[in-house]
C-alpha cells in the first residue's frame, strides 16, 4: 500500500502523523507526508518523502496569534487570511503527492476530501480531539465553555456552519472549480461526515458522544510518537542535581507578551525548582537562578515526565497524553481549540484541578493550582497511566487502515 498523510497543523497535529507514518512504514507500506515547510527536515531524518505544504506555520502563527485569539470577529478575519495565502497551496501540494497512492489519510487538511474525491481513492479522516466532530454533548472546537447546555452547543455549530464553515467553503468550491468539480454544499457533510474517522486520543479522556450515531468513527487511542533519542546531557544533569522540578511548556503555542507570561510564570512556582520549554512562544528568557533551566528545543516527553513533579502545559492532545501516560500531576493552561476541552476533561475525571485559561493567568492562580495538583489522590493518575500503557493506538489504527485499503 502506498499512503499519503496530508497533516494541517502545529507539531501537535504533525508529530502523530509522522508517528503513524513510521508505523504503517514498519508494516511495509510506502508513506508520503505532506503537511508546513516547518517540518521537512524533522522528515527528512526520518528518511519520510516529504510533500511542503502551506508557508512557515510557526512565522504565520506568531504574526497573526492577535487574531487567531481575538475574538469571533478576528478569528474570522484570520481565517479569510488563511484561505487567501493557504488553499492554493494545500490544493496543489496535495494533489502532488497523492499521485499513485491508494490512500489519503487526513489529519484536519481541508483540501485531502477533494484530492481524495477528484483522483477516486480512500481518505481517512483523523481527529485529535472528538470537539472537532459535531456533537450536542460539547460545543465546537472553537468555543472555550465547556459546560453549556446541548441546545446551546447544537446552536453553536448551526453558527459555525453559517459563519467559519461558510467561509471555508467558499475557498474550497474555488479550488475545486480549477480542478474542474462540481461545488459542495456543506462543510459538515464534505470534510466529516462523508468518510471514516480515526479517533486518536484517549476513549475514556474524550468519551464518544452519544449522539455520533450518523459517524463512522473509530477510537484507537493516543499515537505516541516516542523519540529514541536520550534527554540532553544538560537537562539530564539538571535533573539530577536536586529535587524533581516543575515542568512547564506550551509547545507551539505563540504569545504577544512572552515577558509578561515569563514572569507570572516564575512567581507561580514559587518554591519549585523548575524546568521550562520555550517553545514556539519564547518564553524563559533573560538571567535566571540556577533553579530554573530553560531549554530552547524540544525534549522527549516519554523521557522526561516520569522524572518531573508536575507538569505546566496548554492541554494539547499530544501532551495532555504524554501526562497522562507517565502518571504525573498535571496543571492546564489552555490557549485555543480543544485544550479547552482536555482540561474540562481532566478535571471531570480528577486527575487535573480546573483549567487556567492563558488570558487569566495570574501567579496566584497557578501557585494554587500546582498546590491542588500535587494534593491530588494519585490513584486516578496511575489508572490512566496503566490504561494508556496498555493501548498501542498506532496498532489499532495501521490494522484499520489496512482494511479499510484492502477489504
Amino acid at each position: 500500500m502506498r499512503a499519503l498523510i496530508a497533516a494541517m497543523g502545529s507539531r501537535g497535529d504533525v508529530q502523530p502523523a509522522l508517528a503513524l507514518a513510521r508505523a504503517l512504514r514498519r508494516n511495509g507500506h510506502d508513506v508520503v507526508v505532506a503537511a508546513s515547510p516547518d517540518f521537512a527536515e524533522w522528515a527528512a531524518e526520518l528518511a519520510l518523502p516529504f510533500v511542503a505544504s502551506g508557508p512557515n506555520l510557526q512565522q504565520w502563527m506568531q504574526e497573526n496569534w492577535n487574531e487567531l485569539n481575538g475574538g469571533p470577529r478576528r478569528f474570522l478575519r484570520a481565517l479569510k487570511s488563511i484561505g487567501d495565502e493557504m488553499f492554493p497551496i494545500w490544493f496543489d501540494s496535495t494533489l502532488r503527492g497523492a499521485q499513485g497512492v491508494d490512500v489519503i489519510i487526513s489529519a484536519n487538511q481541508f483540501a485531502a476530501p477533494s484530492i481524495a474525491e477528484k483522483l477516486g481513492i480512500p481518505i481517512i479522516g483523523v481527529a485529535y480531539s472528538p470537539t472537532l466532530l459535531r456533537s450536542a454533548y460539547h460545543p465546537p472546537i472553537f468555543i472555550s465553555r465547556q459546560r453549556l447546555p446541548r441546545w446551546v452547543n447544537a446552536l453553536l455549530w448551526k453558527i459555525m456552519d453559517r459563519t467559519t464553515w461558510a467561509v471555508t467553503r467558499r475557498y474550497i468550491n474555488s479550488e475545486r472549480r480549477t480542478l474542474g468539480m462540481p461545488p459542495i454544499a456543506s462543510m459538515t457533510a464534505h470534510l466529516f461526515e462523508s468518510f471514516p474517522y480515526l479517533l486518536a486520543c484517549d476513549g475514556v479522556l474524550a468519551p464518544t458522544p452519544p449522539d455520533w450515531s450518523r459517524f463512522n468513527v473509530t477510537t484507537t487511542g493516543p499515537w505516541f510518537y516516542d523519540d529514541p533519542l536520550t534527554l540532553d546531557r544538560d537537562v539530564s544533569a539538571f535533573l539530577d542535581a536536586g529535587p524533581p522540578p516543575i515542568y512547564i511548556g506550551f509547545g507551539s503555542m505563540a504569545s504577544s507578551n512572552a515577558a509578561q507570561v515569563t514572569r507570572c510564570l516564575l512567581d507561580g512556582v514559587r518554591g519549585h525548582r523548575l524546568l521550562m520549554s520555550a517553545g514556539w512562544a519564547g518564553i524563559g528568557r533573560g538571567e535566571h537562578p540556577a533553579t530554573v533551566k530553560v531549554v530552547r528545543g524540544p525534549m522527549p516527553h516519554a523521557q522526561l515526565f516520569p522524572r518531573v513533579a508536575a507538569v505546566i502545559h496548554h492541554g494539547g492532545a499530544g501532551t495532555t497524553a504524554a501526562a497522562l501516560r507517565a502518571g504525573v500531576p498535571q496543571v492546564v493552561v489552555p490557549h485555543m481549540a480543544d485544550q479547552f476541552h482536555n482540561a474540562h476533561r481532566l478535571q471531570v475525571l480528577g486527575l487535573a484541578p480546573p483549567g487556567i485559561p492563558v488570558k487569566k493567568l495570574t501567579a496566584a492562580r497557578l501557585y494554587g493550582a500546582i498546590e491542588a495538583t500535587l494534593a491530588m489522590p494519585p490513584a486516578p493518575r496511575a489508572q490512566a497511566a496503566a490504561r494508556l500503557c496498555n493501548n498501542d493506538g498506532l496498532q489499532h489504527a495501521v490494522a484499520f487502515i489496512e482494511n479499510a485499503v484492502h477489504k
